[in-house]
């Protein structure tokens, strides 16, 4: 998840991958060394690692920076028969399966991965890096204002007087889409889940493509203008802290969400992929997480600034979500959801 620094992350990190595509050009006939580096279009890293790590390694690091998470998967499946990556960063806990799945990664155990991670690890073919939980956020404010009783629970998002103040989602283009219906699926049934589903698109819930449109145009407590319409939306439990207090979120709504990263099969350079990831999981790249990212660090024991401590509240109620079982049923599942939204979406 991303806030303000976004739009400069994006921009930068575009610059860079058509600026290191330009220099790979010219200087083709020197055979210059480099790490080409699948990612997230909202990654960002400090100047002066990735030219502590290029100085070190005597590779220049090549970002390439992809649209939402999810398109990630789709990319390195693509690119499984022409290999053009050599580390891939921003697999979330579902997309991660399906890249295992896909035989996309290859295995890679990283010497300083930290014990609070432990929870995270569900591969030797991918690394937790970052980690949260995606949430139903709630403008507080907006409630408050309008006089109006803020939703309780995730159930009361499927009643009208709350479904049609709801942004969520797409989950066959949004990583947060996606964890947001597994949450919905793993509340009770497959079918109660579409019924909840149902619900909300008849009650006129919105559904949108990217999360930057939904949280930044939508969101009453992200548009900053002041025109957004939906005072409900599903982002992450770290959002409140960017909002110092004024947000908050329905707990029980919460379900787990990992950032992962890995080593790409087809790599000339597995054991530098590999060390692109200790990097990740440096102290001083850990702790540029909570503040660039908006994410925690996998490690626990870097120091969390004080609006974490202060407003980024770890739900103790998220729900039991089982990422590989999903992954299973995903194609079919999501087949059936695109089938019901065309049908009730207005």
């Amino acid at each position: 998840m991303r806030f303000l620094k976004r739009s400069s992350v994006v921009i930068a990190s575009a610059l860079l991958a058509l600026s290191s595509l330009s220099a790979c050009s010219s200087n083709n006939a020197q055979k210059e060394k480099v790490l080409y580096v699948l990612n997230t279009s909202t990654f960002t890293m400090p100047g002066e690692l990735l030219s502590k790590f290029e100085e070190e390694t005597g590779y220049r690091v090549n970002l390439q920076p992809v649209g939402e998470d999810s398109s990630i998967v789709n990319t390195l499946k693509l690119a499984q028969e022409y290999p053009q990556f050599d580390v891939v960063f921003g697999l979330n806990s579902v997309d991660a399966y399906t890249a295992i799945n896909d035989g996309s990664l290859l295995p890679y155990t990283s010497n300083v991965y930290p014990e609070s991670g432990s929870d995270y690890v569900i591969s030797d073919q991918v690394t937790a890096i970052d980690v949260g939980d995606a949430c139903v956020n709630v403008d507080d404010q907006w409630f408050e204002k309008n006089n109006v009783t803020r939703p309780q629970n995730f159930a009361d998002l499927a009643k009208p007087e709350y479904a049609k103040l709801f942004v969520t989602l797409d989950p066959t283009k949004s990583s947060t889409g996606i964890s947001f219906f597994a949450a919905t699926m793993g509340i009770d049934s497959e079918e109660n889940g579409f019924d909840f589903w149902k619900s909300m698109l008849q009650g006129g819930t919105k559904v949108s493509s990217e999360w930057t449109d939904a949280y930044y145009t939508d969101y009453t407590a992200g548009n900053e203008k002041g025109e957004g319409k939906y005072p409900l939306v599903a982002s992450f439990d770290t959002s409140p802290a960017y909002h110092q207090g004024a947000t908050s979120i329905i707990e029980d709504s919460c379900i787990e969400y990992a950032e992962y990263a890995a080593v790409v099969k087809g790599t000339q350079s597995e054991e530098l992929a590999g060390k692109f990831i200790d990097l990740l999981l440096s102290q001083d790249m850990q702790k540029t997480f909570p503040t660039e990212m908006y994410m925690f660090p996998v490690d626990s024991s870097v120091e969390l600034p004080q609006e974490y401590t202060n407003y980024a509240k770890r739900s103790e109620t998220k729900i039991n979500f089982d990422a590989g079982a999903f992954e299973s049923s995903r194609q079919r599942l999501l087949e059936r959801w695109r089938d019901l939204y065309e049908q009730y979406a207005s």
